[in-house]
Formats: C-alpha cells, structure tokens, sequence
C-alpha cells in the first residue's frame, strides 16, 4: 500500500466506544472515563479516521501503532457485523 498525504486525513480517536445508555444515570466518574479514557494500546487498534480534505466521511481502519500498517479499513456502518462475524 502507498502512503498517501497527511493532511488528506484526520485521526478521529479510538473506534467502537459504547455510549452509556442512559447518560443521565452514570456517575461523574464514569462520565469522564467515557469521555476521555481510551485504550492506546501498542500494536493492532481499531481507530476512527476522517478523509478530511475529500469527501469528509469517516471510517475505521485497523492499523498497528508500531509501524502503522494498516490491516483492514471499512465504512462505519460495516464495523460492528464485521466483529460480530470475527468473533462466531
């Protein structure tokens, strides 16, 4: 794969958060680990990207944090069947 230009595209933070369902029922604690607690794992990550100087849709891709390679990119609509159909 070819490395395309930086400014093409917006890290959008870590994908597939669960929002609390009823945000009016969680602790203040709870709410800021919501916010603005994430994984930053080393290796494979499942992130949010924006292709910000086109079409500005956002994406996920799958891509280590090691030596950016990147392993799998989809819409935001395929994200979740496509882990549900990794994990049968």
């Amino acid at each position: 794969m070819s490395y395309l230009e930086e400014e093409d595209y917006s890290y959008a933070g870590e994908a597939l958060i669960a929002r609390p369902s009823i945000p009016e029922e969680v602790s203040d604690e709870d709410w800021g680990d919501y916010l603005f607690m994430r994984k930053n794992p080393k290796g494979k990550h499942i992130e949010q990207w924006q292709h910000s100087s086109g079409c500005r849709k956002f994406f996920v891709v799958e891509r280590s944090t090691i030596d950016n390679t990147i392993y799998s990119s989809h819409k935001m609509c395929e994200t979740q069947n496509r882990l549900n159909n990794e994990k049968s």
